[in-house]
């Protein structure tokens, strides 16, 4: 055989690195970009191969998308605030004609989703904040700033502060307001320090597009009656 010889070059294809938001992310701000790193220099990166739709109505989301070669990233910058607690899913189209690196090795096509805001905060809580010589038998209330899910008696608890006793007690919603009572089952001790817990999470107080509460604390100190 004559002595034969011929080249070839290995390759890797280009991978995601960093997404922002987060895959999953909650309570994002509903005037942010939408960005994401590569793992080398791509080309390909445009309007139809980096877009963002509305995950439940399946709407595109018109925007501008930008890409920087030396630093990696693609910036999609939607032309108009996207819609508060709302869920969107962003898409990054590899191919051999669509994103790819310089030797034409694809990415492969990838995509995430997050949740825009705002999450729920609470607005008013009654007693206040370091409050003194409240009535003992009085209720507490918590107000959000929107309308929540997950309230109950393990999320929204009152204890002794010093003892971290938990104080037995009922929690209902004001009729169709966001203000929500804790009833306890007995008079509170006197001259006693209390704390009221509302615990937020993705399982727990949270808003109907599932953004969790930052979950809040505050004490007040009853008096003699």
């Amino acid at each position: 055989l004559p002595t034969t010889t011929w080249t070839f070059t290995t390759n890797a294809a280009p991978t995601v690195t960093v997404r922002t938001p987060a895959s999953g992310a909650k309570s994002v701000a509903v005037a942010g970009n939408v960005s994401t790193t590569f793992s080398e220099p791509v080309t390909g990166v445009g309007a139809t191969t980096f877009t963002l739709k509305n995950t439940t109505t399946g709407a595109a989301i018109p925007s501008a998308v930008s890409y920087n070669a030396t630093t990696r990233v693609a910036t999609l910058n939607p032309t108009a605030n996207l819609a508060a607690d709302t869920r969107y899913t962003a898409v990054l189209t590899g191919g051999t004609t669509a994103i790819r690196d310089a030797q034409g090795a694809p990415l492969a096509t990838h995509s995430w989703t997050f949740t825009t805001g705002p999450a729920p905060v609470v607005s008013a809580r009654v007693p206040a904040v370091n409050a003194t010589a409240i009535r003992r038998a009085n209720n507490i209330t918590v107000t959000f700033s929107e309308a929540v899910l997950g309230v109950g008696t393990t999320t929204l608890t009152l204890r002794n502060a010093t003892t971290g006793a938990l104080v037995s007690a009922t929690v209902t919603r004001n009729g169709t307001t966001n203000q929500w009572i804790l009833n306890p089952a007995a008079s509170l001790a006197a001259n006693t320090r209390y704390t009221v817990r509302a615990f937020g999470g993705a399982t727990l107080i949270r808003d109907a597009a599932t953004n969790p509460l930052v979950s809040t604390n505050w004490s007040f100190t009853t008096g003699a009656s």
